[in-house]
């Protein structure tokens, strides 16, 4: 049986014995030149690798990255018909987690600080992070340990306790508010039935309970690069984590656009590099 070049495969990451490996090809490879949109494998992939090779082992466990299908799972449409209720979005809350509860198995997002969720829509790509899902009550002044460093998370607004909240990070002005306002509506009924399943109580997430922002980024300049700014956005993330978090954040200072611009040789020679280690 002859095989297209294009669809060689360069490198499992993680490699077995590790489970849940994401195959790189070439034809994924090339989505990495300029002027390419990224792809769903060059997405999951770099920000697996993130959290597994650049953070120490006991600050890896605070995270924890969703795969670049579950937004999409997690909010597709339901053809199915609906009861005769009136609580509807009740109905399709449950509807929409049962969908993606296999996702978490053996995990426990309300054990970790940041949960990262990439999002693909009308062909873009945005970010979410859910922060702190499992403070639900807790006195106002949370410490934290990340990478070492012990800081405390203020809460600006009110000097309220401390509460989840979700961030949305977008790579385009013109499109944040629409997703924004959808993603925040989305998270929080999503939360509230994992924690019904995973705690075994009932836990509102709704309005006073999870805030959502949209902090300050750098901005893409072109049309294409929108996933290279999510990835750069959870590298920045990671490395240098917000010391506050309130409604005005500005994070603009974060990254410059030539850290941008170098992002695609990186993870091309990334994968290369890889390929190699994996032919000796």
């Amino acid at each position: 049986m002859l095989f297209s070049p294009s669809l060689c495969r360069l490198v499992v990451y993680p490699p077995p014995p590790a489970k849940g490996g994401i195959t790189i090809t070439e034809d994924d490879l090339n989505c990495l030149e300029e002027g390419e949109f990224l792809n769903d494998v060059i997405i999951d992939f770099y920000l697996r690798y993130l959290v597994c090779e650049q953070q120490e082992k006991e600050d890896a466990s605070k995270y924890h990255v969703f795969s670049s299908f579950f937004f999409k799972h997690l909010t597709q449409k339901d053809h199915r018909r609906l009861p005769g209720t009136t609580d509807l979005s009740y109905v399709i809350q449950e509807r929409r987690h049962s969908r993606v509860k296999t996702w978490t198995r053996g995990v426990n997002l309300f054990e970790k600080d940041f949960i990262f969720v990439p999002i693909n829509q009308m062909s873009h790509w945005y970010l979410a992070v859910i922060c702190f899902p499992g403070k639900i009550s807790q006195t106002s002044g949370l410490d934290l340990h990340l990478d070492g460093r012990r800081y405390s998370v203020e809460y600006l607004c009110n000097q309220s306790p401390p509460n989840p909240m979700s961030l949305f990070y977008s790579p385009e002005s013109s499109k944040q508010h629409y997703h924004s306002s959808h993603l925040f509506s989305v998270n929080p009924r999503y939360l509230q039935e994992e924690w019904k399943v995973k705690m075994g109580s009932e836990q509102s997430f709704g309005n006073g309970v999870m805030d959502g922002w949209s902090p300050i980024v750098p901005k893409q300049d072109n049309y294409t690069d929108c996933g290279i700014f999510l990835l750069q956005y959870v590298e920045s993330f990671l490395k240098d984590p917000p010391q506050t978090f309130h409604h005005n954040m500005d994070l603009n200072g974060w990254f410059s656009q030539r850290t941008v611009k170098r992002k695609r040789r990186q993870i091309k020679r990334l994968i290369l590099r890889l390929h190699r280690q994996k032919q000796v």
